[in-house]
Protein backbone atom coordinates (compact mmCIF):
# COMPACT_ATOMS: atom_id res chain seq x y z
CA UNK A 1 0.00 0.00 0.00
CA UNK A 2 0.93 3.63 -0.15
CA UNK A 3 1.52 4.31 4.03
CA UNK A 4 3.59 0.97 3.51
CA UNK A 5 5.94 2.59 0.44
CA UNK A 6 6.14 5.85 2.57
CA UNK A 7 7.91 4.03 6.13
CA UNK A 8 10.20 2.13 3.21
CA UNK A 9 12.10 5.20 2.81
CA UNK A 10 15.90 4.11 2.89
CA UNK A 11 17.24 6.24 6.09
CA UNK A 12 19.95 7.13 4.03
CA UNK A 13 17.96 8.90 1.25
CA UNK A 14 15.86 10.81 4.30
CA UNK A 15 18.78 12.18 5.10
CA UNK A 16 21.18 13.04 1.86
CA UNK A 17 18.03 14.13 1.06
CA UNK A 18 17.38 16.79 4.12
CA UNK A 19 20.90 17.97 3.83
CA UNK A 20 22.26 17.52 0.61
CA UNK A 21 18.73 17.53 -1.88
CA UNK A 22 17.30 20.66 0.56
CA UNK A 23 19.61 22.25 2.74
CA UNK A 24 22.28 23.06 0.00
CA UNK A 25 19.73 24.46 -2.81
CA UNK A 26 18.06 26.32 0.33
CA UNK A 27 21.14 27.99 1.34
CA UNK A 28 22.43 28.85 -1.82
CA UNK A 29 19.10 30.32 -2.40
CA UNK A 30 19.44 32.66 0.17
CA UNK A 31 23.21 33.42 -0.12
CA UNK A 32 22.50 34.61 -3.96
CA UNK A 33 18.86 36.32 -2.99
CA UNK A 34 20.90 38.74 -0.13
CA UNK A 35 24.32 39.00 -2.82
CA UNK A 36 25.36 42.19 -3.87
CA UNK A 37 25.12 40.77 -7.25
CA UNK A 38 21.29 40.35 -7.80
CA UNK A 39 20.05 41.32 -10.90
CA UNK A 40 22.60 44.16 -11.54
CA UNK A 41 25.03 43.42 -13.94
CA UNK A 42 26.80 45.97 -16.03
CA UNK A 43 25.95 45.46 -19.81
CA UNK A 44 27.66 46.94 -22.77
CA UNK A 45 25.47 49.40 -23.26
CA UNK A 46 26.20 50.83 -19.73
CA UNK A 47 22.26 48.95 -18.80
CA UNK A 48 22.07 47.02 -15.06
CA UNK A 49 19.45 44.50 -15.90
CA UNK A 50 20.27 40.63 -15.95
CA UNK A 51 18.03 37.94 -14.18
CA UNK A 52 20.36 34.85 -14.07
CA UNK A 53 21.24 35.38 -10.42
CA UNK A 54 17.99 36.22 -9.10
CA UNK A 55 16.58 33.08 -11.60
CA UNK A 56 19.11 30.66 -9.88
CA UNK A 57 18.41 31.65 -6.46
CA UNK A 58 14.32 30.95 -7.07
CA UNK A 59 14.82 27.81 -8.76
CA UNK A 60 17.19 26.75 -5.49
CA UNK A 61 14.86 28.02 -3.49
CA UNK A 62 11.85 26.30 -5.30
CA UNK A 63 13.60 23.08 -5.68
CA UNK A 64 14.12 22.75 -2.09
CA UNK A 65 10.64 23.09 -0.73
CA UNK A 66 9.50 20.96 -3.03
CA UNK A 67 12.16 18.29 -1.99
CA UNK A 68 10.88 19.03 1.54
CA UNK A 69 7.62 18.48 0.88
CA UNK A 70 8.29 15.30 -0.62
CA UNK A 71 10.18 14.24 2.31
CA UNK A 72 7.85 15.18 4.74
CA UNK A 73 5.48 13.51 3.01
CA UNK A 74 7.85 10.43 2.91
CA UNK A 75 5.96 10.13 -0.54
CA UNK A 76 8.12 7.39 -2.58
CA UNK A 77 6.85 9.30 -5.98
CA UNK A 78 7.50 12.38 -5.05
CA UNK A 79 10.85 11.89 -3.80
CA UNK A 80 11.65 9.67 -7.15
CA UNK A 81 10.62 12.99 -9.20
CA UNK A 82 13.12 15.12 -6.94
CA UNK A 83 15.99 12.93 -7.87
CA UNK A 84 15.06 12.82 -10.92
CA UNK A 85 14.83 16.84 -11.12
CA UNK A 86 18.07 17.50 -9.16
CA UNK A 87 20.02 14.40 -11.47
CA UNK A 88 19.03 16.52 -14.45
CA UNK A 89 19.72 19.80 -13.12
CA UNK A 90 23.16 18.90 -11.75
CA UNK A 91 23.80 17.34 -15.02
CA UNK A 92 23.68 20.67 -17.12
CA UNK A 93 24.75 22.79 -14.21
CA UNK A 94 27.97 20.76 -14.79
CA UNK A 95 28.01 20.84 -18.85
CA UNK A 96 27.24 24.74 -18.52
CA UNK A 97 30.67 24.47 -16.05
CA UNK A 98 32.05 23.16 -19.30
CA UNK A 99 30.93 24.41 -21.94
CA UNK A 100 31.11 28.32 -20.91
CA UNK A 101 32.77 28.16 -17.49
CA UNK A 102 35.93 29.98 -17.42
CA UNK A 103 37.66 27.74 -14.94
CA UNK A 104 41.54 26.13 -14.83
CA UNK A 105 41.57 22.94 -15.29
CA UNK A 106 42.20 22.19 -11.80
CA UNK A 107 39.48 24.14 -10.66
CA UNK A 108 37.30 22.49 -13.56
CA UNK A 109 38.16 18.77 -12.63
CA UNK A 110 37.36 19.59 -9.02
CA UNK A 111 34.21 21.27 -9.45
CA UNK A 112 33.35 17.59 -12.06
CA UNK A 113 34.61 15.27 -9.29
CA UNK A 114 32.33 17.01 -6.16
CA UNK A 115 29.57 17.21 -8.47
CA UNK A 116 30.15 13.05 -9.58
CA UNK A 117 30.53 12.08 -6.03
CA UNK A 118 28.15 14.72 -4.07
CA UNK A 119 25.18 14.60 -6.35
CA UNK A 120 25.30 12.45 -9.53
CA UNK A 121 26.33 9.24 -7.82
CA UNK A 122 23.63 9.48 -5.39
CA UNK A 123 20.99 10.58 -6.96
CA UNK A 124 21.43 7.84 -9.02
CA UNK A 125 21.60 5.13 -6.34
CA UNK A 126 18.60 7.23 -4.76
CA UNK A 127 16.25 6.61 -8.03
CA UNK A 128 17.48 3.47 -8.73
CA UNK A 129 16.33 2.61 -4.88
CA UNK A 130 13.26 4.49 -5.21
CA UNK A 131 12.25 3.00 -8.73
CA UNK A 132 10.72 0.10 -8.08
CA UNK A 133 9.56 1.13 -4.65
CA UNK A 134 7.16 3.90 -6.61
CA UNK A 135 5.19 1.36 -8.83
Amino acid sequence: TIRENQDEIPTWIFWYGVIIVVGAPLLYGIMHLTGPDLGMKTLADGSTFDTAVFKYAIRNIAAAAVAALALYKRSVPMLLIVFIMRFITEGGDLLDAFLFGELDTTSMLSYAGMMVFVALIPYALAIRKLWPMAR
